[in-house]
């Protein structure tokens, strides 16, 4: 822990007293702050990194109510084949496919893929199994 004393000397209002122009901005005279400095902040500042701070929701899932429609955005170079790997993958669900986007120099194209997903293991195979596919360049 370090002590640090934080003494305002112009209290009168002037931009030097208050740059921001909230009061909540000004301490009050000669008021004690205890802050407590961990070692990685001397070197990432006082709020740590974005690392860090990413951390702290990695025990935390989004709360995700099954079954429900899911969005996914499969990218590769043929469009036709795409299109028959997703239908491949997705046979016997409901879905919906739309060319989402194409490469500026169109060697790319993106289809966004909608489906009923029954629960996490089931969208996460979805997930896989597109992305595992020769022809599927990426899954998101």
């Amino acid at each position: 822990m370090r002590d640090f004393d934080q003494n305002v000397s112009n209290q009168g209002g002037g931009p030097e007293a208050n740059p921001s122009g909230f009061a909540e901005d000004l301490p009050t005279p000669s008021r004690r702050v205890l802050v407590e400095i961990a070692p990685n902040d001397l070197f990432n500042g006082l709020l740590g990194s974005p690392r860090n701070t990413m951390r702290a929701f990695d025990d935390q899932k989004p709360e995700i109510n099954y079954p429900c429609l899911w969005s996914y955005r499969v990218i590769g170079a043929d469009e036709v084949r795409l299109r028959a790997v997703i239908c491949e993958v997705v046979v016997g669900l409901e879905h919906s496919l739309t060319l989402a986007n194409e490469s500026s120099h169109g060697r790319y194209r993106s289809i966004a893929l909608e489906v009923l997903v029954r629960d996490e293991e089931h969208r996460n195979a979805i997930f896989h199994a597109l992305g595992k596919h020769p022809d599927v360049r990426f899954v998101f």
